[in-house]
C-alpha cells in the first residue's frame, strides 16, 4: 500500500482513518483470541514461555492501538484541515 499521512500506507483522505481503525480493532480482536484460544489463562499456571507468548501478544496489541491512536492526536493537533481532524478524532470513538 502506497504511503500516506505521516507515512501511514493507506492514510490518503479523511475517512481512511476511521478505515486504519477498524483494522486496528479487528487486529486486536485477533491477537486477544490467540490469547484465550491458546490455553486456559484463567486459574492455570503458565509456563515461563507461554507467559512471555502472551506478554508478546499484548505487546503486539499495545502496538496496534498506538499505530492509529497516535497519528490521530497528531492530526487532531496539528493538521490544517478541520475534515482531517474531524476524522483523526472519531479514530478515537
Amino acid at each position: 500500500t502506497k504511503q500516506g499521512l505521516f507515512q501511514i500506507p493507506g492514510l490518503h483522505q479523511p475517512s481512511d482513518f476511521i478505515t486504519i481503525a477498524q483494522h486496528a480493532i479487528r487486529r486486536c480482536r485477533s491477537i486477544r483470541s490467540s490469547i484465550v484460544g491458546d490455553e486456559k489463562i484463567s486459574g492455570s499456571t503458565l509456563s515461563s514461555q507461554k507467559q512471555l507468548q502472551v506478554l508478546y501478544k499484548l505487546d503486539e496489541i499495545s502496538n496496534e492501538v498506538c499505530s492509529v491512536i497516535d497519528a490521530a492526536e497528531f492530526c487532531r493537533c496539528v493538521h490544517v484541515d478541520k475534515s482531517w481532524r474531524d476524522s483523526a478524532s472519531q479514530a478515537f470513538a
